[in-house]
């Protein structure tokens, strides 16, 4: 079994090379800046549909890191711990794909299922391996499940 999946795994450098997705999130200005930064900046965010929780929450809406790479909503949440971007998305390419987006060929271990009006939706998970990117360490977690399709997490710290 891969040692690198686990907590307390050693982190991948920047030097080598960041999966696609991680790509993609370095690259935009407002995700770059709020891990860099570790704020939530009201300025920043004009040009998005959003609501703001609480004063460390963010929850936007139609997020686009790329033409082709559209969610239907992103969560951010920022605290002295750390911060964690959860983006939501009904393709479940994402995880089909996670050789492509995380550079994993995890097959994905089954979580708890969703329960809805007594169905039960059943969730997959698959999760990449630890790195560091804009000098944070980073764990990402690849959720699949019928009911909502898939949920990316970065937790960083």
């Amino acid at each position: 079994m891969n040692q690198q999946l686990y907590k307390g795994s050693p982190a991948m450098t920047d030097s080598e090379q960041i999966p696609y997705f991680l790509q993609l999130v370095e690259n935009n200005d407002l995700l770059k800046k709020i891990i860099t930064e570790r704020q939530l900046n009201s300025k920043d965010l004009e040009e998005f549909r959003f609501k703001r929780p609480e004063q460390n929450q963010l929850h936007i809406y139609g997020f686009q890191l790329t033409k082709d790479d559209v969610f239907s909503s992103i969560q951010i949440l920022v605290t002295r711990f750390g911060i964690i971007i959860q983006f939501e998305s009904p393709n479940q390419h994402y995880f089909d794909d996670a050789a492509k987006y995380f550079d994993t060929s995890s097959r994905g271990a089954v979580s708890l299922p969703y329960n809805q009006d007594e169905k039960k939706f059943p969730v997959r998970c698959k999760r990449s391996k630890r790195l560091t990117m804009l000098g944070k360490t980073i764990d990402c977690s690849i959720y699949k499940c019928d009911l909502y399709g898939c949920k990316i997490i970065l937790s960083v710290n």
